[in-house]
């Protein structure tokens, strides 16, 4: 397969410079993603800028949350030739391997939370990408400090998603560190999570959003079952805040697609790349629904309000 090097085009001093691929070399880059959510669809969006500015072509395809149509648009692309393939969570990730593993062409993974968990390493010298790990211990201090009467934390997952159950993992661990006690409730799709959330947030004082497909197309029924409580709901990444999530120390999934896209285009040329966490974290509280609660932000948060 051939390989594709980054030709840096010198520009006058007027135009400053940039780095492009010329016309006769640009490679072509699949992009698999699983379905249409604002995540997802955030991290396409870093990843489709960078792309346009590299002049990279890009072949994508939206399963819409179907992982029978997610195999077929892998196979589809097979059929095609393309130089690298993303696979955008870890249900495009996975089929992205299956299809591809004998193809010769570098695979990178994006929004994945636990690799490892479907067999992902750095010792996979064709693979390679970047996780969606949220940095849980502060957020979880975060909770303490801007809603200090918060004592339990509910946490809603889909059984059997590794990626869901690692995280719940992970932020149980960091809770260690904490004054605050995990209640996690396991459900298998959206009915069950309607039936399970009117007792969980009659438990806890707080709810945590996390990155699983079950969260993220149940965000706003989340919100709306703790706002029947009067109790806050946090999250891991800053898109669900606009679905009235409190507050967020959060990764971002425009940076993670723009940070996937430049680690696509290094791994057309270069193998045994390590495995990278998000770059960028930022933390955000949003006014509105903090008046809304009654939760007055302490002067030391009044940078992060929006």
């Amino acid at each position: 397969m051939k390989r594709f090097m980054i030709v840096l085009v010198v520009l006058t001093l007027l135009s400053g410079c940039s780095s492009s691929f010329e016309q006769k070399d640009r490679p072509t880059i699949a992009v698999l993603q699983f379905g249409d959510f604002a995540s997802l669809n955030d991290t396409y969006q870093g990843i489709e800028e960078i792309f346009e500015e590299q002049g990279v072509n890009v072949v994508y395809k939206n399963a819409n949350a179907d992982t029978s149509v997610l195999m077929m648009n892998a196979q589809s692309i097979q059929q095609e030739e393309v130089d690298a393939v993303i696979g955008i969570t870890t249900q495009s990730a996975q089929t992205a391997i299956n299809v591809f593993e004998h193809d010769n062409i570098p695979i990178i993974f994006s929004a994945v939370s636990n690799p490892e968990a479907i067999g992902i390493t750095d010792a996979m010298d064709f693979v390679t990408g970047v996780t969606d790990t949220a940095p849980y211990l502060q957020q979880l201090q975060l909770i303490e400090k801007l809603t200090p009467d918060v004592k339990k934390v509910g946490i809603v997952n889909r059984i059997g998603d590794v990626n869901g159950i690692y995280q719940v993992e992970q932020i149980k661990a960091a809770a260690t560190s904490t004054q605050l006690d995990i209640v996690n409730k396991g459900v298998n799709d959206v009915q069950e999570l309607g039936v399970a959330l009117p007792m969980l947030t009659q438990e806890v004082d707080a709810m945590f959003v996390i990155t699983d497909d079950l969260n993220v197309s149940g965000t706003s029924l989340i919100v709306d079952h703790a706002n029947k409580k009067s109790i806050p709901v946090y999250a891991s990444e800053d898109g669900q805040l606009e679905e009235g999530i409190l507050a967020s120390v959060s990764i971002n999934y425009v940076e993670i697609g723009r940070q996937t896209a430049k680690l696509a285009l290094r791994a057309l040329n270069e193998k045994n790349l390590k495995i990278e966490t998000p770059e960028h974290k930022v933390t955000k509280i949003n006014q509105k629904v903090a008046t809304e609660l009654g939760i007055k932000i302490p002067e030391e948060f009044s940078e992060f309000t929006f």
